[in-house]
């Protein structure tokens, strides 16, 4: 038995943690009680993993090459400028990946951001292709736990005196890479600020770039100190970051409100988040009933002339006694029969067994075994396919 309940709101996952969610079945007026814990998705691990830079003067193309190849299913990304503003970054190729280019500014020089994710790890190196020939200077970093290239948040701005990004809002957990580029004679003195990071700099001292992991939907921003006036451009890019789905085993029930008869009871199998905007979020939670512990034991054992209560009785208590077997909730219908359970989960034993006596089986909120005659037995409820809402 499955089910799917759906609820949204501000700050899910601390409601969740105490949720009784009012939903009538079959008339009935019941509520869901989640057990904790229910965790919020993980994290990916985000790394930085390696990087290179390339520069040329007069060029129609520049090739940073990584020092290793990089690992299969990483992300690239790419910071470049180039000089005069009117030339043109024409294509990147390379790396194992189909690079996108996520943004661009050419105020007083051309900046440009591309990305490419999920990388086949056949090469290292890349080729930035321009046109006509230009003064060129990038960075390559490769990344992990940068499953796809999707932009949360963006911005591209000119400034003449200091490189400060414009601030951009995030709305999910993103990997913000942010750089800026200037034609000036002047060096970058100081490192970015506001928690950033700074990449490798090319020669030439033009081009610098830095990133920061955000966890936390909020306002982003950073900058360098220059030791002289500008002009410079600047771009500031947010790539949202795909949460890893926790894996728990959180149970389920459900109630009666009437009379506080349990209606449903299981393990939360899988807690899907999509986060409307910065505040709301919504939460689909995929449950199975108790025969998830029948589908997760395996029993290897035979019996010779006897009935399919006896059976039953024998292989539960053999490998899980957690599910009562009681003559009260057992029904005997066959007679006596040799039978064979060769490394098949109990869930497969019932089954064959039913198909031999004509039985129908479900496990009890109170983790009991009711196997009975086909018909025999109306389930006081009933749940649909569709989601609880």
């Amino acid at each position: 038995m499955n089910l799917e309940i759906s609820v949204g709101g501000r700050d899910v996952s601390t409601i969740l943690s105490s949720i009784k969610i009012q939903k009538a079945i079959n008339g009935q007026m019941s509520q869901a009680s989640f057990t904790l814990p229910i965790t919020q998705p993980a994290m990916p691990d985000v790394a930085l993993i390696q990087q290179a830079t390339k520069d040329g003067i007069g060029v129609t193309s520049i090739n940073p090459v990584l020092g290793s190849l990089p690992t299969a299913g990483n992300a690239l990304i790419l910071t470049v400028a180039v000089y005069p503003p009117s030339s043109t970054v024409t294509s990147v190729t390379g790396g194992g990946v189909t690079w996108t280019k996520i943004k661009s500014t050419n105020t007083n020089i051309r900046l440009e951001v591309w990305a490419g994710s999920q990388t086949d790890g056949s090469s290292a190196s890349v080729t930035v292709s321009i046109s006509p020939s230009s003064n060129a200077f990038c960075t390559l970093s490769e990344w992990s736990g940068v499953d796809t290239i999707e932009v949360d948040s963006s911005s591209a701005s000119a400034d003449t005196t200091q490189p400060n990004t414009q601030a951009i809002t995030t709305t999910v957990p993103s990997l913000i890479v942010a750089s800026t580029a200037s034609i000036s004679s002047g060096t970058f003195s100081s490192g970015a600020t506001n928690g950033f990071t700074d990449l490798s700099t090319p020669n030439g001292n033009v081009l610098q770039s830095a990133y920061l992991i955000a966890p936390v939907p909020d306002s982003y921003s950073t900058g360098w100190t220059w030791t002289l006036d500008g002009p410079f451009d600047a771009a500031i890019v947010a790539l949202k970051l795909t949460l890893l789905t926790p894996v728990n085993q959180s149970e389920v029930l459900i109630t009666n409100t009437a009379d506080s008869s349990k209606v449903f009871r299981g393990i939360v199998t899988q807690t899907v988040i999509d986060q409307k905007n910065g505040f709301l979020q919504w939460w689909n939670v995929s449950c199975t009933g108790n025969e998830y512990l029948l589908e997760n034991t395996i029993i290897s054992h035979s019996w010779t002339g006897q009935t399919d209560r006896q059976i039953i009785q024998s292989a539960f208590g053999l490998v899980l006694p957690v599910i009562a077997t009681t003559d009260a909730t057992v029904a005997e219908l066959s007679v006596a029969i040799d039978f064979e359970a060769k490394d098949i989960t109990l869930i497969e034993l019932l089954q064959q067994l039913s198909a031999i006596s004509g039985a129908d089986w479900r496990i009890t909120e109170d983790l009991e075994l009711d196997y009975h005659a086909s018909g025999s037995i109306v389930a006081p409820f009933g749940f649909s396919d569709r989601p609880n809402v």
